[in-house]
């Protein structure tokens, strides 16, 4: 029962943490406490009654909105993820480095690893069926992508989304991005 209770409590974290576009280490130092306790907070694992009110004041949320059923709408307003172009995926990945934001789908701020968008160009090399070359991307920077799935990755100064055969393998010869979660096509 308790377990069910930090389990709701925690996820409700992640998507009001997410939907302020904040990390896990910013929530933390907003907080006074490691980004590993905020990471057991939102998976569950731990109970968060000691820090309810210092992370409700960090996120701008009641105590209510942890509790609640529903996600307050207008609370929902600044469910906003990184967005990244092209040329920023070379480099390090890092939400502190882009100007950019997109307006994410609610079901992606309830993830818990971190959500990111990515603006699809023809640079970008796709092999795979799944995902069309126009539009936006949503991914989650998952530390260990699962078999099958659809991912981003850089092999040297290429970019290509492809489906995940055995991450072993390619895992020293690639740098992996992300795991593609969805796609907003523009036509």
């Amino acid at each position: 029962m308790a377990k069910d209770i930090n389990s709701k409590i925690g996820n409700k974290i992640r998507y009001y943490r997410n939907s302020r576009n904040l990390t896990q280490q910013a929530l933390a130092d907003k907080v006074g406490i490691s980004w590993e306790m905020i990471s057991r907070y939102e998976r569950g694992s731990s109970s968060v009654f000691n820090n309810i009110d210092k992370i409700c004041d960090a996120l701008g949320i009641n105590v209510y909105d942890l509790f609640s059923d529903k996600l307050d709408p207008s609370r929902q307003r600044f469910s906003r993820i990184p967005l990244y172009d092209s040329t920023q995926l070379l480099g390090k990945i890092d939400p502190t480095r882009t100007m950019k934001s997109y307006h994410a789908p609610d079901w992606l701020l309830l993830s818990e690893d971190d959500p990111f968008a990515v603006i699809l160009d023809t640079s970008i090399h796709i092999n795979t069926e799944k995902i069309r070359g126009r539009g936006v991307i949503f991914l989650l920077s998952e530390p260990k992508p699962k078999q099958q799935s659809v991912i981003l990755y850089a092999k040297g100064t290429e970019l290509v989304i492809d489906k995940l055969i055995d991450y072993q393998k390619i895992r020293s010869s690639v740098r992996y991005i992300g795991t593609v979660v969805g796609q907003e096509v523009r036509i």
